[in-house]
């Protein structure tokens, strides 16, 4: 076990790595120019090319990748040109809810995706087991984001039972009550794909183990 998860481990290394270069590379492929957008129209070519130097833009593409990537493990990643702030400052105060919101899901799909698993395998080909398998297929394919929809219309659009919208940090106004109703739809939307997953992938394990 210890050996399967140091191999995973590496890989996901030239994984991250991939990704990191192309989410650089789009954002240089992408049309505009940074020196005209912090100089204005009308600026002269000198000013805008000392822009292009102090931010290291006239270097070559592995150069400004190796940059961009050390600063971004130092946990520096820039600022934003469209209202000059640090991007850290822009991300950190929907930080706490984009958090609460993965722990949550993830808490509701190892929870259902676990127990349904098992009691599904501990009886074979019963009437749990097809509700089961035919639950997770259903959740499975669903998109969450339509899945989330489905759940706003039905919820807080028809029936009025839960908030859609509304909230704005786990310290807001409406105190534990209030995050916890709105935290109650976009946790079973984004949680229904990966318990669906995890159900069926124990199910399969168990069913191995026991024959």
């Amino acid at each position: 076990m210890t050996r399967f998860i140091a191999a995973r481990l590496v890989m996901i290394i030239p994984i991250l790595f991939g990704v990191s270069f192309f989410v650089f590379m789009l954002a240089h492929i992408a049309p505009g120019d940074v020196s005209i957008t912090l100089t204005g129209p009308y600026a002269t070519e000198e000013t805008r090319e000392k822009i292009r130097e102090a931010y290291g833009l006239n270097e070559p593409l592995p150069v400004q990748y190796g940059r961009w990537l050390g600063h971004i493990l130092e946990g520096d990643f820039g600022k934003s040109i469209a209202n000059r702030r640090t991007v850290t400052d822009l991300i950190f105060p929907k930080f706490a809810n984009t958090l609460s919101l993965a722990v949550t899901s993830a808490a509701l799909a190892y929870v259902i995706g676990l127990f349904a698993g098992i009691f599904a395998a501990s009886r074979p080909y019963g009437y749990f087991d097809r509700f089961t398998i035919a639950s997770t297929l259903m959740f499975g394919s669903i998109p969450p984001f339509w899945f989330g929809l489905l759940l706003v219309l039905a919820f807080s659009l028809s029936l009025r039972w839960l908030p859609a919208t509304g909230m704005t940090n786990l310290i807001g106004g409406g105190g534990a009550v209030d995050v916890i109703l709105h935290l109650i739809l976009p946790t079973i939307a984004a949680g229904a794909a990966p318990a669906a997953i995890i159900a069926r992938t124990v199910r399969a394990t168990m069913l191995e183990v026991l024959s």
